[in-house]
């Protein structure tokens, strides 16, 4: 996995429409992405944060996020991109994951649609249910990712 805006030159500050339970998803996955290799080990800021987010499902929360990253970085068909997590910028394939999180509830087929660009078919298959998975402890915890 690749850590690092696109284009340093022209950077893009986050749309306003991403929900506030989307930017903890994000800093989340950017924050887990920064440990090498991935899944090696717990980032005690982002279980403290799903902790108090999401309550007792933080460590399902957080053990989700860990198997999408693991996911990503097995079976990507390119690099998959993440900025640092304060970094205002979204890249093109975090708004693709972003995209599949909040169809994955309403729409799996289109979630999964979303997901190839980064991923094999299988794969995408595999991820739908994790989102969705983190879709429904957003919505379970006050979140908005519906």
């Amino acid at each position: 996995m690749y850590l690092g805006p696109d284009n340093w030159q022209s950077p893009r500050p986050l749309p306003a429409g991403i929900k506030p339970s989307e930017q903890l998803w994000l800093w989340a996955c950017r924050r887990l992405a920064l440990a090498a290799p991935p899944g090696a080990g717990r980032c005690h800021a982002v279980h403290a944060l799903l902790q108090r987010q999401c309550g007792d499902a933080g460590l399902g929360a957080e053990h989700a996020l860990g198997c999408v990253l693991l996911v990503l970085a097995r079976r990507a068909v390119a690099d998959v991109r993440f900025g640092e997590p304060c970094c205002p910028m979204l890249l093109a394939d975090e708004l693709r994951l972003l995209l599949a999180l909040r169809l994955t509830r309403r729409d799996p087929a289109a979630a999964e649609a979303a997901l190839l660009p980064l991923v094999d078919a299988g794969a995408a298959a595999t991820l739908v249910p994790l989102l969705g998975f983190l879709a429904g402890l957003a919505l379970q915890s006050g979140g908005d990712c519906d």
